[in-house]
């Protein structure tokens, strides 16, 4: 049985135009299929949340059409709120799946549930919710501790609370909206013996490019890269709508940059070529310098004091920023950019275009300014090695 969060899980890591934080989804989804094939005994998934991420450039139409039988769960959670005295917390939610994910991650559950829900979790009313199960373990998550909790249960609970009536400090612009609950999914998962042609979305493309047999994250992100040369879809840009717009229409602003840096000082120079020798070498190099920068030393240092409390031994490895959806398509945005036959400029108008327009307020400057300072130091450090990496196999050719 695997169970996964989000419909992301069903994104071929390839073919689709944009890519998905969802590294950890494919290596369990590979290796659940394997040992199930080899005991010869069915694979499961369960999963919730599908509206989690659909605007991160996820294909709604295909996924729905082609998993969901047209009953995908669309814009549940992205319905606007105001609460009704905004003083009450700083930079309050502006959306409930905002107000679940600041719930989520919260460092004081407990407080988090009285400022954003007026509820209690360790008071007599969170001990007697007794709708679900899953509601219920969240609550006493809550009152218990203050690990990080599922985005799905907690928007459990909202609706839950919502459809009891209980009184929110916040309200909904849409006075009738009543959160529904997370949609649920069980299904069993197809072997490639069981398919035509063994092509399956994601598990095909994940083999073909060999990302199961790299020997680190240098060799993954290289093989990924080189995996997705030629083959990225287009057109999905309207499914970037939401959310995730201003953070995809910044990591491109940013790998514009890095591209057009790269290649005034290598010019004609192809970084997945020789084994992505430039590439590879950029990146080991990275992985090196992010440690020891300014405005990346101190997250690299807590990282890997986390690591190393929870798994003795742990090798911490910088360059895991890659993987996470804030900072992902900076790098595959790079990669494009520089192997486009048009050109880094004409390919981003290209990309560009294909985004959603924004507001008139909106600039590239503003935009820029919504990602992190640890953001633009990953695109920082990412630009002078592989342009340094470049010089050095230069200089060794001669």
């Amino acid at each position: 049985m695997q169970c996964e969060q989000g419909v992301d899980f069903f994104v071929e890591p390839l073919s689709n135009q944009f890519l998905q934080d969802n590294y950890e989804d494919n290596f369990v989804h590979h290796m659940c299929m394997t040992s199930a094939q080899e005991a010869g005994i069915p694979v499961f998934l369960l999963q919730t949340n599908t509206d989690l991420d659909l605007s991160r450039g996820i294909q709604t139409d295909d996924i729905n059409g082609n998993i969901f039988d047209g009953d995908l769960q669309t814009n549940a959670f992205g319905a606007k709120i105001s609460f009704q005295d905004a003083s009450q917390v700083e930079q309050f939610p502006e959306s409930v799946i905002d107000l679940a994910v600041r719930i989520g991650d919260s460092s004081n559950k407990r407080q988090a549930f009285k400022d954003y829900l007026h509820f209690d979790p360790s008071g007599a009313r969170g001990q007697h919710i007794r709708e679900t199960l899953y509601a219920d373990f969240i609550i006493f998550c809550a009152a218990k501790s203050n690990a990080r909790l599922p985005f799905a249960g907690v928007m459990e609970v909202i609706a839950i609370l919502q459809r009891q009536e209980h009184k929110m400090p916040w309200k909904s612009q849409r006075a009738e909206l009543v959160t529904p609950p997370p949609q649920w999914m069980l299904g069993r998962l197809l072997q490639p013996t069981e398919v035509i042609g063994g092509r399956l979305r994601v598990l095909a493309e994940f083999r073909e490019a060999g990302l199961h047999e790299a020997k680190s994250l240098v060799d993954y992100l290289c093989l990924w890269m080189r995996g997705r040369r030629g083959r990225r879809g287009h057109g999905a840009g309207a499914d970037t709508a939401g959310r995730f717009a201003i953070n995809f229409r910044a990591q491109l602003l940013l790998a514009r940059q890095v591209s057009l840096d790269f290649q005034e000082c290598c010019p004609d120079i192809d970084i997945l070529a020789n084994d992505c020798a430039v590439l590879r070498d950029g990146l080991a190099a990275a992985n090196v310098a992010l440690p020891l920068s300014e405005g990346s030393s101190a997250h690299c240092a807590e990282n890997d004091r986390i690591a190393k409390r929870r798994e003795l031994g742990f090798e911490y490895v910088p360059i895991a920023l890659f993987m996470q959806a804030q900072h992902l398509m900076i790098l595959d945005f790079t990669c494009c950019l520089l192997e486009s036959n048009q050109g880094v400029d004409a390919e981003f108008k290209a990309i560009w275009e294909s985004l959603p327009s924004r507001g008139e307020d909106m600039t590239n400057a503003s935009d820029l300014k919504t990602l992190k300072p640890l953001t633009h130091t990953l695109a920082e450090v990412f630009t002078k090695c592989l342009i340094n990496a470049c010089r050095l196999s230069a200089a060794a050719s001669k």
